[in-house]
């Protein structure tokens, strides 16, 4: 699934209990020019996803917090914090997979290992379009781009333990209370301030980030030069160069995708 406009942010990983991932997903659905809500209105009635539209620019700023992506993060820690013990904040473009086997693809069978530290971190792994122009009605991300960048990106995103954190400099870190610190599960590498670890590492868990279409980031470079957290530039040439260089294969994403029931998308009312 694309979206020509707007970005998400979800989250919500409740431990050590939920199955294979979250919980509950609070999803943020930002300028979409389709809204989302058709997409997952059942999950929302079952109280699985908590869903809200909003519209806004997406202005320059210094600091983090005071950016669009930044205030969504802060309303996620002050509303989850006490009901949850972990979050991810992911984009709609991103999926974190578990990818050792001895964790059934179970994110709680791996944060359960870790719950003494304020994050678990993972990095990014960059997907190309494989040169797909526009996904078809239907056509899904997982199965459809298997082709990566090597080696992998130095990056990390986490998952929060909303115990010990609060929103970082950027979207790829945190502040820590009580000493605490993020920590790379696959070797226990910590870290404080750091958005980028040396020697990354795509086991236990890996966050795959998919460009998706050619016209998909072709159309976000247009819409959002200045990216959600107002502290960035996205350019073609960035996309294109991610593009050019993703010829390895990662096949994770599809393999996981074969494993998860299609479930039909809602009916819409008459």
């Amino acid at each position: 699934m694309e979206r020509k406009q707007g970005t998400a942010q979800a989250g919500g990983r409740r431990g050590p209990a939920g199955g294979g991932g979250a919980d509950t997903i609070f999803l943020f659905d930002h300028n979409s020019t389709t809204p989302m809500l058709s997409e997952v209105s059942d999950y929302v009635a079952e109280g699985r996803v908590q869903y809200t539209y909003f519209t806004s620019d997406s202005p320059r700023v210094k600091e983090f917090t005071d950016g669009l992506q930044g205030r969504v993060f802060q309303q996620c820690f002050e509303q989850a914090r006490g009901y949850y013990k972990w979050m991810a904040f992911t984009d709609l473009d991103e999926f974190l997979l578990v990818t050792d086997p001895k964790y059934n693809h179970s994110l709680p069978a791996v944060l359960r290992n870790f719950e003494s530290y304020g994050a678990v971190l993972a990095h990014w792994q960059m997907l190309g379009s494989m040169g797909v122009q526009q996904l078809a009605e239907g056509q899904d991300l997982l199965p459809t781009f298997t082709k990566c960048m090597k080696p992998l990106n130095a990056h990390v995103k986490g998952i929060a333990n909303l115990e010990f954190t609060s929103p970082g400099v950027n979207a790829h870190t945190f502040t820590y209370q009580e000493g605490k610190t993020g920590v790379r599960p696959g070797d226990g590498k910590t870290a404080v301030r750091a958005h980028r670890l040396v020697r990354p590492l795509d086991t236990p868990i890996v966050l795959y980030h998919f460009l998706g279409s050619k016209n998909n980031w072709k159309d976000r470079v247009e819409r959002l030069g200045a990216g959600v957290s107002g502290m960035t530039t996205k350019i073609a040439h960035q996309y294109e160069v991610y593009d050019r260089n993703s010829t390895h294969d990662c096949t994770a994403g599809r393999d996981v995708a074969m494993l998860v029931p299609r479930r039909p998308k809602p009916t819409k009312a008459a």
